[in-house]
């Protein structure tokens, strides 16, 4: 586990203050010190209904509208589990209300449907007493104005299977609501939540015992949110308005100073208060933290990398919701993207250890599969402690360091034999380091499995070794809506000169130009021998040809920008799909271009696309997938490149975690680096997505034939792109000549090659 030291006496000082003060003992884990390795860890446990699996395959959606937690060892889980019609309009729904009073070991269930109206029920609260309560706005739309005003709050009750609808005047009903961000209801009294007006946010808080609005705090601009710790209510507008109010009354407090913390950590609905003015939050790693008020420090408690709610198919939203009770029992329910409820509990157990051995990980850059991989790898692991090691470097990184001082440090260590155990050598010379025998055979892990075409057979070696595997593969692809499709580099570029600057472009930066159609040619730019001066001088060309057409570099009035960060004036001008720059497939149908370049790295991207071009009346009777134009043929970007230090003290478990890696439970999913290499694994994905895409007019056993034909590795490590980008640049804005740009890749490689 990556180590991770107190960030200050004053943290954490306050934080153990913190956890006294709740109830918990200061050794209960939440210290820093305590997760930096040794005895002592937060066990987690898979608390999520057994029934929920079997009414979620039921169901063509589901959500998880309450999740409720006493410190009494009860939680409520209220699920709604609902059908489409085949317009797509909801014909039934289950509301199931799941109690348990043993922390989620055991639960109790009850179908709500028949006594509660589904279409009304939205945000849930479970009474102490047993009562339910359920609430919303009632709203007063005018067609000939399109405005929308609040008329009332309307309060359902439900108790020993008796129902009351209770509607209470709203105390501002003459304000146009914009919209408004769910509450709930404290204390069995306090019912607060958030409107949104033309004229910003505000705070309303609603005795439900009686109906009387209390008080109300307002903000100038929608960022208001809030968060309740016993008799204080916290508000913030992330930086304007930060303060805490008494609740009964809306006696002012304390004002707050938040301006040293992040934008997302000020967003308290997303967030647990304590009474003490410290706090819990996701950070953007999914690492579960704590922080103090007026800081920006935070201390993480559990590390996403290491545990399953903080999994890259798990998605960090409103509906992750989570709560630590007086004992320090910390509850998280996490979302998939396919919408799956997973419940977990983490309760601090002192004897626990990591692990009597350690594995370590080496990576340039963060990795989805990895990160999936070590989850399972230490489910079925439990003695090994993986340490994730991503390497801090480049222009914003702490460190200072650069690239090139990254992998001087490596070499070192390998040729020294005490390098990582195992390295994902994405961006890094690993022939290098097979010629200089310092990697392991990992042959044993490649006999008797399936892997698309030759995605894994491309990397043996002359001696019948495997040293290098990758675990994910991309594929650039050139999509076309018209029958003649340009087939080579030089025949695109021609294609694009005649099509002229006037028509829609090929792609909306010239960064995404250079990506797309940098891996069909890559390894053919620069060999074993050194720089193919023909190879790259054809493939600057053709580049500088289709730049010069869409007048990429132009001057910065004309609206381009030499720096690839700003689109071409009209390119979101097509239709209505608002996408980002790198979507470039739905850039191809916005902009109505007979061509389009893209990166394929998940097969229901292309579905998408079709869905899309349908959608929009794109005509794609003609609509053909191929390589993108390049200077080799067959070429794939392997991802993920896999690597065992031959100086490991844990080779068996090193080859153990690759094996993970590449296995079906890992390989099956879509984290968005990557298809994966195994056979079974890509034929699960283009199956699921058949019947799709033959609605749309499109076989996808095309797609089924281009990856088969997967025959060339187009790899290059990051010194060669930052050699080549270096001196391009300069070459297609017209700074320097062809044979001045060749000339400087030439020297720049020979300089950072003799650098290592």
């Amino acid at each position: 586990m990556r180590q991770k030291k107190t960030i200050s006496l004053l943290l954490a000082a306050a934080m153990m203050l913190t956890l006294c003060a709740c109830g918990g003992q200061t050794e209960s884990g939440v210290t820093a010190e305590s997760l930096s390795g040794g005895t002592g860890r937060y066990v987690e446990t898979n608390i999520t209904p057994e029934s929920y699996a079997s009414y979620a395959a039921d169901a063509d959606f589901n959500s998880c509208i309450a999740l409720q937690y006493g410190d009494d060892d009860t939680v409520d889980l209220a699920v709604r589990f609902g059908v489409r019609d085949s317009a797509g309009n909801l014909a039934s729904s289950d509301l199931i209300w799941y109690h348990s009073e043993d922390k989620g070991d055991t639960w109790e269930e009850q179908t709500l449907t028949d006594l509660w109206d589904r279409d009304l029920a939205q945000e849930w609260y479970f009474g102490t007493d047993g009562s339910v309560y359920s609430w919303t706005l009632v709203t007063d739309y005018d067609e000939d104005t399109d405005i929308s005003k609040v008329t009332a709050v309307r309060l359902y009750k439900m108790a020993d299977g008796e129902e009351s609808v209770t509607d209470y005047d709203f105390c501002e009903p003459e304000r146009t609501m914009g919209g408004w961000n769910p509450g709930g209801i404290y204390q069995d009294k306090y019912l607060l939540f958030i409107v949104s007006y033309e004229e910003g946010d505000t705070l309303y808080v609603m005795d439900i015992t009686t109906g009387e609005f209390l008080w109300t705090v307002s903000a100038d601009y929608y960022n208001l949110s809030f968060a309740v710790a016993g008799d204080t209510v916290y508000v913030s507008d992330r930086g304007q308005l930060n303060n805490s109010y008494n609740l009964s009354n809306g006696t002012l407090l304390d004002e707050l100073d938040m301006t040293g913390m992040s934008e997302n950590d000020c967003y308290l609905s997303s967030s647990r208060m304590t009474e003490q003015g410290s706090y819990y939050f996701l950070d953007s790693d999914l690492n579960f933290c704590m922080g103090i008020l007026g800081s920006n420090l935070k201390e993480i408690i559990l590390d996403g990398t290491y545990y399953r709610y903080g999994s890259q198919l798990n998605v960090l939203d409103s509906s992750m919701d989570f709560y630590v009770a007086e004992d320090n029992t910390i509850y998280i329910n996490a979302r998939s993207d396919e919408q799956e409820l997973n419940l977990y509990r983490y309760d601090y157990d002192a004897d626990a250890t990591y692990g009597t051995t350690t594995l370590t990980v080496w990576a340039l850059e963060d990795s989805a599969t990895i990160r999936q991989a070590i989850y399972a790898f230490q489910e079925s692991h439990p003695e090994v402690e993986v340490d994730l090691q991503v390497q801090d470097y480049g222009a914003y990184s702490e460190s200072g360091r650069t690239l090139n001082d990254v992998l001087t440090t490596l070499n070192t260590q390998m040729l020294a034999g005490n390098g990582p155990d195992v390295l994902v050598l994405d961006g890094v010379d690993y022939e290098n380091y097979i010629d200089k025998g310092v990697l392991e055979d990992l042959s044993d892990l490649v006999d008797g499995t399936e892997f698309v075409g030759e995605t894994v057979s491309a990397f043996q070696q002359a001696d019948g070794g495997y040293y290098v595997l990758p675990a994910r593969f991309t594929v650039p692809l050139l999509l076309s809506s018209q029958a003649d499709t340009p087939d080579s580099l030089d025949a695109l570029a021609e294609a694009v000169a005649q099509e002229g600057a006037d028509d829609p472009c090929l792609a909306t930066t010239y960064y995404d130009l250079v990506w797309n159609l940098w891996y069909p040619s890559a390894s053919a730019l620069v060999t074993g021998d050194g720089v193919d001066t023909e190879a790259l001088s054809a493939w600057l060309s053709a580049l500088k040809t289709i730049s010069d057409t869409y007048g990429y570099f132009a001057p910065e009035d004309e609206g381009t920008d030499s720096n690839f960060e700003e689109v071409i004036p009209g390119a979101y001008d097509y239709g209505n799909l608002n996408t980002y720059v790198e979507d470039d497939a739905y850039t191809w149908l916005e902009q109505d271009s007979p061509w389009g370049l893209t990166t394929l790295d998940a097969v229901e991207d292309l579905v998408m696309a079709l869905s899309t071009c349908e959608r929009y009346g794109k005509d794609i009777s003609d609509f053909t997938v191929t390589q993108a134009p390049g200077l080799v043929e067959g070429a794939y970007a392997p991802k993920v490149l896999l690597g065992v230090s031959a100086g490991s003290n844990v080779t068996e478990t090193a080859k153990e975690f690759v094996a993970c890696v590449l296995s079906l439970e890992v390989q099956q999913y879509t984290y968005g680096d990557g298809l994966p290499v195994l056979q079974e694994a890509i034929d699960q994905q283009l199956d699921y997505f058949a019947d799709p895409a033959a609605e749309y007019g499109w076989d996808i056993d095309e797609l089924r034939v281009l990856l088969d034909s997967r025959t060339t590795p187009s790899t290059a490590s990051e010194l060669v792109l930052e050699a080549v980008y270096g001196a391009a640049e300069p070459y297609w804005s017209g700074e320097l000549t062809l044979d001045d740009a060749i000339a400087q890749v030439e020297d720049d490689l020979a300089l950072m090659l003799a650098e290592q």
